[in-house]
């Protein structure tokens, strides 16, 4: 949302969507660069490994800054997110674009997403790791996770603020949707019935030893007279 009010694009669920299809399409593991690019500042460094010179940031603002001065040299893409042409255009623009990103894997991204249809389910698919198709499964990393999180900072702060409580919908549908959860969730409830378990044999052992001891404090008195 931050890259779009950059290049004075609207933050609309189809402008958003079509962000996120491409920044999940590109795959990024760069430092507060979620579309991989190139623009070398005062503060970045090379992406290790990458021979495409991709950059890091220090920050996100950083990062935000470097994305959007690089986004004013593609009238295309620019076109598609200021007129709002929805996540299938800007794939299509990025695609013909020399950005160097597959359009038409950000094409099945967002169709998997439901194209900007319903932004908490999209978000929570993405999020949740599901397999969208042509993404391979996968989430969005991490880092965009943290980073959305480190943007939207201030909107916690309102408990009426959309972007906030969207992403905590997001995050916590994504889990549900998660194998591992439900795995952990069966290790945890297996791990209470076995402790519940014990305690009940315990208890009854505990239960056995009382008895047989009130039973001999009664017959030690007899064995004593009868002696």
């Amino acid at each position: 949302m931050d890259v779009l009010d950059g290049i004075n694009a609207p933050t609309t669920d189809p402008n958003v969507v079509g962000m996120l299809a491409w920044a999940k399409a590109e795959g990024s593991t760069a430092k507060f660069n979620l579309l991989d690019t190139t623009l070398k500042t005062a503060d970045s460094t090379p992406l290790p490994g990458n021979s495409a010179g991709v950059q890091e940031y220090p920050n996100w603002d950083a990062g935000v800054n470097a994305t959007v001065q690089t986004l004013q040299n593609y009238g295309g893409i620019l076109t598609a997110l200021r007129q709002q042409q929805g996540p299938q255009a800007l794939a299509k623009a990025v695609g013909a674009s020399p950005w160097g990103t597959s359009g038409s894997l950000i094409s099945q991204v967002a169709a998997g997403w439901g194209n900007g249809k319903g932004a908490g389910v999209i978000q929570s698919i993405g999020y949740g790791g599901s397999a969208v198709p042509g993404a391979g499964g996968g989430d969005l990393g991490s880092g965009l996770v943290g980073l959305a999180t480190g943007a939207a900072g201030a909107a916690w702060g309102a408990f009426g603020a959309p972007i906030a409580w969207g992403e905590a919908l997001a995050k916590f549908l994504g889990q549900l949707l998660d194998r591992k959860t439900w795995i952990r969730f069966g290790e945890i409830i297996g791990g209470l019935v076995l402790g519940l378990g014990g305690l009940i044999v315990l208890a009854k052992a505990l239960g056995a030893d009382s008895a047989v001891a009130g039973v001999a404090g009664k017959v030690a008195p007899i064995a004593a007279l009868a002696a």
